[in-house]
C-alpha cells in the first residue's frame, strides 16, 4: 500500500508527523524542483526522521536561476519504529534542502511516497 506523506508547495523544512503500520521496511520515493544560483552544483532534497538521512533526490545544476526536477529517488529503508508498552509511536520526516546551494521557493514542488 503506498501513502502520500507530503505532495505540494510547502515551505523547507518541512516536518511531517506520521505513525508506521509496522517496523517493516518501506520503500520511499522523493521528488522535486529546486534552482540555485551556483551553477555547476549538486542540489537537492532529502529526508530524515530524527536528524537521520533516509533519502536524497539530487541533480547537477548547469544553469542559473532555473527550477530543475530533482531526479526521481527511490530507497528502501527501515524506519526507526519506537514501541511503547507495544504501541508503534509517530514519526516525524523532515523534508529540507540538500545544501546551502540548494534553493527553493512558492515555484517549487516536493512529493514524499511511502509504499508498505
Amino acid at each position: 500500500m503506498s501513502k502520500v506523506i507530503w505532495n505540494g508547495i510547502a515551505t523547507l523544512p518541512q516536518e511531517i508527523k506520521v505513525t508506521p503500520e509496522s517496523d517493516a521496511p518501506v520503500i520511499l520515493q522523493l521528488s522535486g524542483t529546486v534552482y540555485t544560483y551556483n551553477q555547476n552544483k549538486e542540489i537537492g532534497l532529502t529526508v530524515s526522521v530524527g536528524g537521520d538521512p533516509l533519502i536524497s533526490a539530487t541533480l547537477y545544476a548547469n544553469q542559473n536561476g532555473v527550477h530543475v526536477a530533482t531526479g526521481v529517488a527511490l530507497q528502501s529503508v527501515r524506519l526507526p519504529v519506537k514501541y511503547v508498552d507495544g504501541v508503534i509511536q509517530p514519526i516525524t520526516y523532515t523534508i529540507d534542502k540538500m545544501n546551502a546551494d540548494t534553493l527553493f521557493d512558492a515555484q517549487d514542488t516536493v512529493s514524499l511516497l511511502q509504499i508498505d
